[in-house]
């Protein structure tokens, strides 16, 4: 029978339009059945509507009113559905296999098509939503997952469509999805690796390692849960737990890029930069594009201080994707340490363009200026930062710094001043404006400021003699060269010429 002539059967026969037995007998619906449904199924050409002209001919009345006449108005809704439920259908039921038993056969082959166009129709769906996970489309994947589950309730597609939540960030949701695939199969060792994987993205490493053990106590060749459970150890700082499950991984799947990404990553996080690269060149073999491993490989020989090959590799990963402003700025600092500071500030200058939040990469610009003694485009570039955020204490130090550093003193103490006015607890700053004081003549006020300093820091063995060396021009010698006597005992080697030279009075008397 066609689909559509068995929905207009259920129509007819739907909870919805309850049934009242003084209107229109069982006994009538049962022997119309069988005399339209029937013909119906055996002939291709007979739709709807003749199947409605049939019902409406045996009944003496259109299917509407039918409808209709089998309405108790007695009775509510819920009362209704469950007459028809409890009374009527098993009796309806009962009279048409007895008057006709070959329509069971008509209403079981229609029960199957539809099963299996539901199958059908979900199982595309999933599919859909696979290539869409595959493609990096997580809302597209789990819109395909949602109508997959409206045909059935699937393991596979709650299991999936949790995964996909998890991607976009959506991890309670997603761990919601998992238990219930998990409630459906409790020996579905990839629903709980993925249950585990949202708890370690949340930071729950010690219950997620439990489920990557559980999920391999299912499938002991699920090399993702072994993948997984090390790095879990990784983030734990347990790094021989994390060998041993990473290694694992590999051993099943050798050929496993994130196993060498992550391996990786753990030598890494040990300081084994040299082990480090061997994992990643093992990766770069599977995928030499690949942002993470190109980016990573390039910070293990900035590490190791082999600045060429790690310019190398992170101008191989901005060439492939130019819009992360943290990769630019550490290639710039790479070439700070090559000693090229106009490229380095080329580089600065992009990634502080890329993200202008960023006030490291403003720093970074103005210690190139400095490097190249271009001090002023440096100050202009903080003027404008601070223009737009006039409440940040870093960047207005900052600028002192290099006004200090281009000769504008008045400028410099004016900008320490304001950061002291709400940062006393730092020497740096007290140290600078000391500094500046100097410069300007006010030793009596630098000598004020290396006091603070000291108090705070009172080891700094440079401040004793920079604060002597106040002292003395300020005509305080003997506690200027108390302060030299202390530098020098503290190890400051040029303290020695400015005490020879200022307190060999002093040791005669």
């Amino acid at each position: 029978m066609k689909r559509s002539l068995f929905l207009l059967l259920a129509l007819l026969l739907s909870a919805s339009n309850s049934f009242a037995q003084d209107s229109l007998s069982v006994d009538m619906l049962a022997d119309i059945m069988c005399k339209c449904v029937l013909p119906a199924s055996e002939d291709e050409d007979f739709d709807e509507t003749k199947l409605d002209e049939c019902v409406s001919d045996k009944a003496g009345i259109s299917t509407e009113f039918m409808q209709l006449s089998f309405f108790d108005s007695t009775k509510t809704e819920t009362e209704n559905e469950a007459h028809f439920q409890d009374v009527i259908m098993p009796e309806l039921m009962t009279k048409v296999f007895t008057k006709c038993p070959s329509i069971i056969k008509v209403f079981m082959d229609e029960a199957n098509d539809e099963a299996s166009e539901s199958l059908t129709t979900a199982q595309a769906a999933y599919e859909a939503g696979i290539q869409y996970m595959e493609a990096n489309d997580y809302l597209a994947a789990i819109s395909a997952f949602d109508q997959a589950l409206e045909y059935t309730d699937d393991k596979d597609a709650f299991n999936m469509r949790g995964l996909s939540k998890a991607y976009l960030g959506e991890y309670y949701s997603g761990l919601s999805d998992i238990n219930k695939a998990i409630e459906m199969d409790s020996t579905f060792s990839n629903a709980r690796q993925n249950l585990g994987f949202i708890k370690m993205k949340i930071g729950d490493y010690k219950n997620a390692i439990k489920d990557f053990e559980i999920a391999v106590r299912l499938d002991s060749s699920n090399f993702h849960a072994y993948n997984n459970m090390g790095l879990s150890y990784t983030y734990l700082q347990d790094y021989d737990k994390a060998m041993e499950f990473l290694n694992k991984a590999l051993e099943i799947m050798p050929d496993y890029l994130v196993g060498y990404q992550n391996r990786a990553y753990t030598h890494m996080q040990t300081g084994n930069y040299e082990a480090a690269i061997i994992d990643y060149s093992e990766a770069m073999k599977l995928d030499s594009l690949n942002l993470l491993t190109l980016q990573n490989m390039a910070y293990s020989y900035e590490n190791l201080e082999l600045y060429d090959k790690a310019y190398e590799y992170y101008t191989k990963t901005i060439d492939i994707d130019s819009s992360v402003a943290a990769i630019i700025n550490r290639r710039g600092i790479v070439l700070s340490n090559l000693e090229d500071y106009r490229k380095a500030l080329k580089d600065f200058s992009k990634a502080y363009e890329l993200d202008p939040s960023e006030t490291t990469y403003l720093s970074n610009i103005a210690i190139m200026y400095e490097n190249l003694g271009e001090f002023e485009p440096a100050i202009e570039l903080y003027n404008e930062a601070i223009e737009n955020d006039p409440e940040n204490l870093k960047l207005i130090y900052t600028r002192g710094i290099l006004e200090f550093e281009a000769e504008r003193f008045e400028d410099a103490l004016t900008d320490f001043t304001e950061v002291l006015n709400v940062e006393k607890e730092n020497a740096d700053i007290y140290d600078y404006r000391a500094r500046t004081r100097v410069k300007l003549g006010d030793y009596e006020g630098a000598v004020e400021d290396f006091n603070q300093s000291l108090e705070l820091y009172p080891n700094d063995p440079d401040i004793y003699k920079e604060r002597g060396e106040a002292q003395i021009n300020h005509g305080n010698i003997e506690d200027g060269c108390s302060d030299l006597n202390r530098a020098i005992q503290l190890g400051v080697e040029d303290a020695t010429e400015l005490y020879e030279a200022n307190c060999s009075e002093i040791e005669e008397e």
